[in-house]
C-alpha cells in the first residue's frame, strides 16, 4: 500500500511555523502516531523545522542570485544532481518509517519558482498538496505587521496606507495553486481557508491533523503558537525602533525585534485604520481569481464566507489617531535592548523617546509623553525636533 507524501506548501501568514514547530518537536511521537515528519539535520536554524526548505536552499544557492526560475529551466541536469542527495536522506527516513502518512512543509514552494516534482521520482507515493488561503486584505496586513518584527532593518515603511495601496499583484497565489492542480489534478489539492470560524479549533494545527484523518496524542503539550501578530501600537513601537536606528545609520547587523517582548500594547486593530473603500478596492481586485479557485478547488462559487474581510462590516472607531500606549516596563525592555546594540544607550533612548512622541497627535499629549518617560523615569527632559531625527522621516 502507497503511503501519502502531504506536501504543505503555506501560504505565508497562515499559521504554517506554529505547524512547522509542533511536528518537528513532537516528531518521534507523531510518527508512532502515524505522521512521520523527516528532517535533514545537515543545515541548521530554521531550517530543521521546515523540513523541506533544504530543496529550496540548496536550488537558491546554487543560482546565487540569478532568477531562479530561469536558472533551474536552463540547468535542469545541474539541480536534479544536487537535490537527489537531499531526497534520497529523506527517503531512507520514510522508509524506515512504519508512519503511513508524510509531511513535507515549506512555504518556499509556495512559487512556480521551485517545481521540485521535476526532479524527484513520486510514483511510489500518494502525493496531496496542501495550502491554507486568507483573504488578500487580511494577508496583506499581516505582511505589513512581519515587516515590523523581522530581524533586518531594510526599507521599512510605516505608513499603512502606503503599504497597502503600492503597486503589486498578489496573484501569483491563485496562479501556484493552479499550476499544481494542473500536475497533480485538481482533487489531489486540498485548498483550506485561514479564517478562524473555518478551521477546526480555530487553529492551523488542529486544522491540518483533522484534514489528513488523524488525531493529536492527547498527552502531548498543547501546541505553541509561534510568530503570532502584534498587536497595532507594538508594531508601530517596533517599526518606529527600526526607523531610528535607520535614520541614525547605525545598522547592528542583527535586530533583536523578537528579544523586545513587548506584548500587545494598546487596543486599536490594525485592519481598522485603512478606509472601507481601499479594503473593498483589493478584495473586489482579486474577487475573480479567488472564484475561479472556489469552483476548481472546492466545487462552490465564492472562496470565503464574505466576499470582504470582518473588519470591513465592523463599526470603526471614528478617532484613528490616539497614539501609542507603552508602559515604564516596556520601555525598560527597548532601553536594555538598546543598550545591548549601542554603547550610547541613553543617548540613543532620548532619541526613541522623542521619535515615539511623534506618533502622538496631540501637541498636549506629546509634552506629558516626553515628561513621563523621559524626565520622571530617565531623568533627562530633552526636546528634539523632527529634523534632529532625521531629514528623512517626515517624507
Amino acid at each position: 500500500m502507497k503511503k501519502t507524501i502531504y506536501f504543505h506548501i503555506g501560504f505565508p501568514k497562515t499559521g504554517t511555523t506554529s505547524l512547522q514547530s509542533f511536528c518537528y518537536k513532537n516528531s518521534k511521537v507523531l510518527e508512532e502516531n502515524g505522521l512521520l515528519y523527516p528532517v535533514y539535520e545537515n543545515y541548521v536554524d530554521q531550517t530543521v523545522i521546515i523540513n523541506a526548505r533544504c530543496f529550496r536552499r540548496v536550488i537558491a544557492n546554487l543560482a546565487q542570485g540569478q532568477n531562479v526560475k530561469d536558472f533551474v529551466s536552463q540547468n535542469r541536469d545541474l539541480v536534479r544532481k544536487a537535490v537527489q542527495p537531499l531526497w534520497q536522506k529523506m527517503r531512507r527516513q520514510i522508509d524506515k518509517s512504519s508512519a503511513p502518512n508524510i509531511l513535507l512543509s515549506c512555504e518556499g514552494f509556495a512559487s512556480e519558482e521551485f517545481v521540485l516534482w521535476d526532479f524527484i521520482d513520486w510514483s511510489d507515493f500518494n502525493l496531496k498538496v496542501v495550502v491554507y488561503m486568507r483573504n488578500m486584505y487580511d494577508q496583506m496586513i499581516s505582511w505589513y505587521k512581519q515587516r515590523a518584527k523581522d530581524n533586518y532593518l531594510g526599507d521599512y515603511s510605516l505608513d499603512l496606507l502606503e503599504y497597502v495601496t503600492k503597486p503589486s499583484d498578489h496573484s501569483v497565489y491563485h496562479d501556484v495553486i493552479n499550476m499544481y492542480g494542473d500536475y497533480f489534478g485538481a482533487e489531489n489539492v486540498l485548498v483550506r481557508i485561514y479564517d478562524k470560524s473555518c478551521l477546526k479549533n480555530g487553529n492551523t494545527i488542529d486544522d491540518f491533523f483533522d484534514l489528513v484523518g488523524l488525531q493529536i496524542p492527547k498527552n502531548l503539550p498543547d501546541p505553541i503558537y509561534i510568530n503570532t501578530s502584534f498587536s497595532h501600537d507594538t508594531t508601530v513601537i517596533c517599526g518606529f525602533t527600526k526607523t531610528i536606528f535607520a535614520a541614525q545609520n547605525y545598522n547592528p547587523g542583527y535586530y533583536p525585534i523578537y528579544e523586545l517582548s513587548l506584548g500587545d500594547v494598546g487596543n486599536q486593530k490594525t485592519s481598522q485604520l485603512v478606509p472601507k473603500e481601499i479594503i473593498k478596492e483589493i478584495c473586489d481586485k482579486y474577487y475573480a481569481k479567488d472564484c475561479q479557485i472556489a469552483k476548481r478547488f472546492l466545487s462552490r462559487d465564492q472562496l470565503f464566507a464574505d466576499r470582504y474581510p470582518k473588519c470591513y462590516y465592523e463599526e470603526f472607531p471614528q478617532d484613528k489617531s490616539a497614539g501609542v500606549e507603552i508602559s515604564y516596563q516596556q520601555l525598560d525592555i527597548l532601553y536594555e535592548a538598546i543598550g545591548k546594540l549601542h554603547s550610547d544607550k541613553l543617548g540613543f533612548l532620548k532619541i526613541l523617546v522623542n521619535a515615539l512622541a511623534f506618533l502622538i497627535p496631540s501637541r498636549q499629549a506629546r509634552q506629558k509623553f516626553r515628561f513621563k518617560y523621559g524626565r520622571r523615569r530617565f531623568g533627562f527632559y530633552q526636546k528634539l525636533s523632527f529634523k534632529d531625527l532625521s531629514g528623512n522621516l517626515d517624507k
